[in-house]
Formats: C-alpha cells, sequence, structure tokens
C-alpha cells in the first residue's frame, strides 16, 4: 500500500485505499462512482467472488469498466494454486456469469498465455510441484518476447483469463 501510495501521490485521479471487497458496506462507503474498476488477481482468493464482482459492479457509473484477471481452468487447479492461496480458478462460462448476475454485460472475456499453460500442467497437474521451479520462471521471463509472440497462434487454452464488463 505504501509503494502504490507513493507511485500515485500526484495522481489525482488514482486513489490507493485498502478494502475488503466481500464487504459490500465497504464498497458502498468510496467515493463513487468510478469509470473503471480493475480486479486482478482478487476473485481467486475470495470465498465469494459473485459478491465481489456485484460490489464492484454498484460502484460503477453508467458506461463504467469493470477488468477481471483471474486463473483459468478449474480443472488446472492444483498444489501450485494452494501455495499461492488460490481458493478456485474460473472458466469463461463461470466468469460470465458472475458478470451478467452482477448487471453487467460481458464485453469479452479470452484467455491468454498459453505456454505458461502447458508449464502449470506439467509442473503442476503432472509432476504435483507446491512451488514453480525458480529456474523455470527465470527462463520464462527472459523469454517472455517470444511467448508473446506466438501466444496468439497457438491452439491451447490459456492459463489466465481476461474479462471486459460495462455497466449498462
Amino acid at each position: 500500500m505504501h509503494a502504490l501510495r507513493n507511485r500515485f501521490l500526484r495522481t489525482p485521479n488514482v486513489q490507493v485505499r485498502s478494502l475488503d471487497p466481500e464487504d459490500a458496506a465497504g464498497c458502498q462507503a468510496l467515493p463513487g462512482p468510478f469509470d473503471t474498476a480493475i480486479a486482478a488477481g482478487v476473485l481467486e482468493f475470495t470465498n465469494d467472488p459473485a459478491a465481489v464482482v456485484k460490489n464492484l459492479a454498484a460502484q460503477l457509473a453508467p458506461g463504467g469498466k469493470l477488468l477481471i484477471i483471474v486463473p483459468n481452468q478449474q480443472a488446472l487447479f492444483c498444489n501450485l494454486d494452494r501455495t499461492l492461496g488460490h481458493k478456485r480458478r474460473f472458466d469463461s462460462g463461470e466468469l460470465g456469469r458472475l458478470i451478467a448476475d452482477a448487471g453487467l454485460e460481458v464485453t469479452s472475456i479470452r484467455s491468454f498465455n498459453a505456454m505458461a499453460y502447458v508449464a502449470w500442467v506439467i509442473s503442476g497437474k503432472l509432476f504435483g510441484s507446491r512451488r514453480l521451479n525458480r529456474v523455470t520462471l527465470k527462463l520464462f521471463d527472459k523469454t517472455v518476447w517470444f511467448w508473446r509472440w506466438i501466444d496468439p497462434i497457438i491452439s491451447l487454452p490459456g492459463l489466465t483469463l481476461f474479462a471486459v464488463a460495462t455497466r449498462p
């Protein structure tokens, strides 16, 4: 929080706040409405992701956008997720329903990071790893430029889902 506050200290249109997104009262106390809300790496840690999406949706101005990034495919849930503290993964249908049930329109839902999907399946599902290998992570980080280029042409699902929703 301290680093974020310092980073956005002189950016008047950005507010950095601590918030429990499952708490409707806390969300209602925000000085909204907002034109954009971002839930990146949030829903997979919560007990009630539907409440989080509804609470954020309620704070959007008409035409406002909610951006969501979550881990893709519940079938991939493994020890790696548990180590990271994830409670679940999502598929595009489930994520779309959460968005629609919150009164938002789905603008797009797409997966990305197909090569990480392969690594996750091998490390997490096949070998049951609890942690990602540091050497593997460094190698992946050094070659991300290549994977970003090749990702759209690989016919595998991505490890991550990215959704854009709009408040009517």
